[in-house]
């Protein structure tokens, strides 16, 4: 666990424990995972909204090519 960006050590994280009671030391431990993890997924679909973007882009380009060709030949 990290505090202030500082590592955590044993004894305090026992002391904590003993101070608050372990249902709210793991409260605070869940919060701080949730939030972390919230960070790395909103990275996530930022880039993979920027992936389907590209494709969506690239397709309609395809899309229009295949359609001029089929027109030339009619």
């Amino acid at each position: 666990m990290e505090k202030g960006g500082k590592q955590m050590d044993y004894e305090q994280v026992v002391t904590l424990v003993q101070t608050v009671g372990f249902p709210i030391v793991m409260c605070g431990a869940l919060f701080w995972y949730m939030i972390t993890q919230r960070t790395a997924h909103k990275a996530e679909v930022e880039k993979m909204t920027d992936a389907l973007n590209n494709n969506t882009v690239v397709l309609q380009k395809l899309a229009a090519i295949i359609e001029g060709k089929s027109n030339v030949g009619d």
